[in-house]
């Protein structure tokens, strides 16, 4: 049952750190954004 919970727990993980990247990609793209917008 432990190793069940470890299982689930590193997917979580796994979930997390996809989403907190994603949010990072998203930021940084909208940041890239702004200084093409500022240099047009």
């Amino acid at each position: 049952m432990g190793s069940r919970n470890a299982e689930v727990g590193i997917i979580r993980l796994r979930i997390a750190d996809c989403r907190l990247r994603n949010e990072q990609k998203k930021g940084r793209d909208l940041r890239i954004g702004k200084w093409e917008g500022l240099k047009k």
